[in-house]
């Protein structure tokens, strides 16, 4: 049925001790190919920036699969920011590439959780989108 809304889910679990590594390593490269300067600001005043950083790639890796695309050349993980509401929630912001495959796909809300512990971390996505097929 054309023009019918559909969810599409994805999930992502990480191990934060990869991204302590990272964190040693000062790769700032890295850092700006995978992440926001809005999401490094954060993590800078995060009480454990490895877990910030292992959710908030965890959530990046979930959308992504919840997208159900294909990865393409002209796309980067920074181009998927996940920012934190005052009261808790998420959002997840698109940008380049990957918004424009957003919006072909008609996708409408996305609704994430994350969470971790000493040596994990998980993401949650699920999108809602209207049906192009």
């Amino acid at each position: 049925m054309k023009g019918r809304l559909v969810t599409r889910t994805g999930v992502d679990i990480v191990h934060i001790r990869h991204f302590e590594a990272v964190l040693e390593e000062n790769n700032a490269k890295y850092f700006s190919s995978v992440y926001t300067d809005y999401e490094m600001q954060c993590a800078a005043g995060h009480r454990c920036p490895a877990a910030f950083y292992a959710t908030r790639f965890a959530a990046k890796e979930a959308v992504f699969k919840a997208l159900s695309i294909e990865w393409e050349d002209s796309m980067e993980w920074s181009q998927i920011e996940i920012r934190s509401h005052a009261c808790g929630s998420l959002e997840a912001r698109f940008f380049g590439r990957i918004q424009e495959i957003a919006r072909e796909n008609g996708v409408r809300d996305i609704s994430l959780s994350v969470s971790w512990d000493a040596d994990y971390a998980v993401a949650f996505v699920l999108i809602t989108a209207l049906s192009l097929f």
